[in-house]
């Protein structure tokens, strides 16, 4: 039997490491349908660096992330907040996505967390009434939504905002900035975190103006982009000059 001392001791490591967290607590489906752990492929690694860098410096997170498909992103972004869910009382969660359709995905990456964290560990629930909604007796509590639900964030204040696919969230007639507008006011100012990402839909629209925004120095907002040559599966053979070209301008 573990003792309370030694899962206080684990508890604390694990609040000091998100990768260690993520390797030893969470679980992912991979393309094999296997269950596996969950440890940081290149994209992911990269931007944990950037964020846990800027929580260190600015004492919040403000990120917009361009990314290709399938580079893990958003199982990343849940990863870092269901940990702080867990871990840590009184943390509200909100994630937004542009359809019903990826609320479900996201939401089945939380659970699937819940569902294989170890048995020493595991946070007692509170029941629910709402669908694709997830609460811990110590007053922590995640919401996945629709960007069509305007009403998302009012009269309330949420700790950790995921916005996914924010560059399609006007597709279905959505006024996005009225949505994002209500979210970014039930933010604090400290402490927070607030991660965007989204695939490219071209030029206009809140997503490409938060974008060109996060390019000035001093916005406040960290802009990371995510080329589709640094995911494994879009692995292809280039000189080694190339490869040094590639590495500089992610790092910059």
């Amino acid at each position: 039997m573990i003792s309370v001392t030694q899962t206080e001791t684990a508890v604390k490591k694990l609040r000091g490491d998100l990768e260690l967290y993520s390797g030893s607590c969470l679980k992912i489906s991979n393309k094999a349908s296997e269950l596996v752990p969950l440890t940081f492929n290149r994209a992911q690694s990269l931007v944990h660096d950037r964020l846990s860098a800027q929580k260190r410096k600015e004492g919040r997170v403000r990120a917009i992330i361009l990314n290709a498909r399938q580079e893990g992103v958003s199982t990343y972004t849940a990863a870092r907040f269901f940990r702080s869910m867990h871990l840590w009382q009184g943390r509200k969660i909100m994630v937004v996505a542009d359809s019903l359709e990826r609320t479900g995905v996201l939401f089945d990456i939380y659970q699937r967390y819940l569902d294989n964290i170890p048995d020493e560990i595991t946070p007692k629930q509170r029941a629910v009434t709402q669908r694709k909604r997830m609460a811990f007796s110590h007053d922590s509590e995640l919401s996945v939504r629709p960007a069509s639900d305007t009403e998302a964030g009012r009269a309330q204040t949420i700790h950790l905002i995921h916005a996914s696919e924010l560059a399609f969230w006007g597709s279905s007639g959505v006024d996005a900035s009225a949505t994002w507008t209500s979210l970014m006011q039930a933010v604090p100012a400290k402490g927070s975190e607030v991660i965007i990402e989204s695939t490219a839909k071209g030029a206009g629209g809140l997503f490409h103006d938060l974008w060109e925004q996060a390019q000035n120095e001093g916005n406040g907002w960290l802009a990371i982009f995510l080329p589709w040559w640094i995911h494994d599966d879009y692995a292809v053979v280039c000189s080694e000059e190339m490869k040094n070209v590639i590495d500089d301008n992610i790092d910059d």
